[in-house]
């Protein structure tokens, strides 16, 4: 187990808020570097998503009427160290207005339509891409800085486009949260150490272990909940939808 971890944008929303997996349950699944298995139709939705990002991008730039940078097969994978204990990782969809604005693809394919308004699940790793990008703006002295994601949602019978302008509030929290969530995993890393391989794991001591981290990962359900809405209420904008 390594004493440092890598934490994903795309993870965001369960590295902060235990989105779809709870925040002890990650950090545990983490340490022990457990996949979870995705169900079949999960993989179907990230093959759909996968297939028609290419779509999305052509929505855009008709909308846009620039193409964006770095999409597709060039994206670009941004690695930053926030501390010891924890470095962020985010592959943006793609970049314009000179890099100063991301665009960011999300495919739907239930109905074929879009989703009917903007899904605040969205919002951890939109905010938390903008975090990455910026900080790594700011170590690599480059002059941008992200203050909008042009988020895209294609449906084969419609497209929706979002401005979601950046919001320090939110993204400050997000930073802290995982601060946190890296501080504890350093922690029970070294526990872990003085523990059995998964494989021999006791029921008692697997338990105990998921006690102590959900113990010192720090939550505050009413504060979040509410910087979250007022992000949703104040930052997101739809500025753009077509139907076929």
């Amino acid at each position: 187990m390594e004493s440092k971890v890598n934490l994903r944008s795309s993870l965001f929303g369960n590295y902060c808020f235990g989105m779809y997996t709870k925040r002890h349950i990650q950090l545990f699944n983490d340490l022990y570097a457990i996949e979870e298995q995705i169900p079949p139709f999960q993989k179907n939705l990230m093959r759909y998503g996968t297939t028609h990002e290419k779509h999305g991008v052509a929505e855009f730039i008709n909308w846009f009427g620039q193409m964006p940078e770095n999409i597709l097969s060039e994206q670009l994978n941004l690695i930053v160290p926030v501390s010891d204990d924890v470095s962020l990782s985010s592959t943006p969809d793609g970049f314009c207005m000179d890099g100063n604005a991301l665009v960011e693809v999300k495919c739907t394919k239930i109905k074929k339509q879009t989703k009917p308004k903007f899904d605040a699940r969205w919002l951890p790793q939109v905010f938390g891409q903008m975090l990455v990008v910026n900080d790594y703006y700011k170590a690599n002295k480059i002059d941008k800085k992200i203050d909008k994601t042009f988020l895209v949602n294609w449906a084969e019978k419609d497209t929706k486009i979002y401005m979601v302008q950046r919001n320090d509030d939110a993204i400050h929290m997000i930073k802290e949260l995982l601060m946190n969530y890296g501080q504890t995993f350093n922690k029970m890393s070294n526990v872990a150490k003085n523990l059995p391989d998964l494989i021999d794991l006791e029921d008692n001591q697997k338990n105990e272990l998921l006690n102590s981290i959900q113990k010192d990962l720090k939550t505050n359900d009413e504060v979040q909940h509410q910087i979250m809405e007022q992000a949703l209420e104040n930052s997101v904008k739809l500025v753009y939808e077509a139907s076929i």
